[in-house]
């Protein structure tokens, strides 16, 4: 399901994560916050889905320190640009020339980010908003085929009748040893290969971190998902936030 129209969901701008101090910080804050939980009862789940949203709120402010500091520096080219014109009217030489050339390729420069972020915003919006009924009908499609509901009071599968309906199948039964190896315990080794093998430029899943995300971060995010994914492997339980995932349809030609 896609945001209300005029609503978005909040996606990492990965422009961000290149910039070295921010980088720094984001890596700083994962072991901070590791280490002031480290004995915090809570379930590792919930200390995950509290820590992405420390560092998205770290991402979103960096953006906005980012924003502000860039429309800063089109008002002041804007303010030298324009000193400068003049002062080129009055006396006109080679080096105010060059630095009024200097100084509207530095604007051109801002004026390509800007519209290259507002581009992508549209595209999303686009394609989010636009045909809304048949957004909203595939929608509804996908949240039935995978019984994606909020309503507790529909019956759910039980084990047992999962594992009635698993037997009658007749599938193939893997060995003893296969058994053994999928349900053993996950090693940070196995997290690191999976997390640096994730395809680049992809959408980002809806917390809105891309697999760029990941992998820029992996040696520090690592040792968090190792444990998660064993928490799972044992309790079986997983947010509902979890198990969300964005769904694109390809059209047929």
């Amino acid at each position: 399901m896609y945001p209300a129209r005029g609503r978005s969901s909040w996606r990492l701008n990965e422009s961000l994560i290149d910039n070295v101090d921010t980088a720094t910080k984001i890596r700083i804050n994962i072991q901070t916050f590791s280490e002031n939980h480290q004995t915090d009862p809570s379930r590792i789940d919930t200390k995950w889905l509290a820590l992405k949203a420390v560092l998205r709120g770290l991402l979103i402010q960096a953006g906005s320190i980012n924003k502000r500091k860039a429309h800063n520096e089109t008002d002041e080219l804007l303010s030298l640009l324009n000193t400068l014109d003049k002062a080129n009217k009055l006396r006109p030489t080679r080096t105010l020339s060059q630095q009024i050339e200097k100084t509207r390729e530095k604007l051109h420069a801002l004026s390509l980010t800007n519209m290259e972020r507002q581009l992508r915003k549209l595209k999303l919006t686009y394609y989010m908003q636009g045909n809304k009924d048949i957004v909203d009908e595939l929608a509804n499609f996908y949240k039935g085929l995978y019984n994606l509901t909020q309503d507790k009071s529909l019956h759910q599968p039980l084990e047992t009748e999962i594992d009635t309906f698993l037997s009658a199948a007749k599938l193939p039964r893997l060995t003893a040893h296969q058994s053994s190896t999928l349900t053993a315990k996950f090693t940070e080794d196995e997290v690191r290969n999976t997390v640096l093998k994730l395809p680049k430029h992809k959408a980002p899943s809806p917390d809105g971190f891309p697999n760029r995300f990941y992998h820029t971060f992996e040696a520090q995010l690592t040792p968090y998902l190792t444990d998660l994914f064993n928490f799972f492997r044992e309790s079986g339980s997983i947010p509902d936030e979890m198990l969300l995932a964005h769904i694109v349809t390809l059209p047929k030609p």
